[in-house]
């Protein structure tokens, strides 16, 4: 069995004292899915410290992962900015994305701007490179910006 099977049956099973008491907002074995609609994305503040356990995130990240494979965006929008709210980086990367793309948004730069600043300032080399990349060739509504393009691309190229 994979290990990250293992990590994440362990998480579910093994109880904790900071073991996550509200339930999940979003049912993870779905057959369809729902009609929900999309909350506008506003880039949120991130917030340092969560009071909810690092396992109760990660196994929200690997939720969120999920249905955004199986094409739920709604249900993947909804906790990643929940996750995001909470300072994760990949959370507001992977919303990033979804505006950009307009999968479950509409495609909407400026926001996912906003949300690959954030991932950028919580360290995700990954929300620094796609920054480097769009301010060195613009895009439609962004003009290039080679100092900002430079800025990013040093940025990404210092972490670890």
């Amino acid at each position: 069995m994979p290990r990250h099977f293992l990590l994440l049956a362990a998480v579910l099973l093994v109880p904790s004292a900071q073991a996550e008491t509200a339930p999940l907002t979003t049912a993870p074995f779905q057959t369809a899915p729902t009609q929900a609609t999309p909350t506008q994305a506003t880039p949120t503040q991130a917030t340092p410290t969560s009071l909810r356990s690092p396992q109760a995130r990660m196994v929200d990240g690997y939720l969120a992962y999920g249905q955004f494979k199986m094409g739920r965006y709604a249900q993947a929008f909804e906790i990643w900015q929940r996750l995001a709210a909470e300072g994760d980086a990949d959370a507001a990367f992977q919303l990033g994305v979804m505006l950009e793309d307009g999968r479950g948004q509409p495609a909407d730069l400026v926001q996912a701007l906003g949300y690959y600043q954030q991932a950028s300032n919580a360290g995700s080399r990954r929300a620094a490179h796609r920054l480097a990349a769009l301010y060195a060739t613009g895009a439609p509504g962004l003009p290039a910006d080679p100092t900002l393009s430079r800025h990013y691309r040093a940025l990404a190229e210092a972490g670890d």
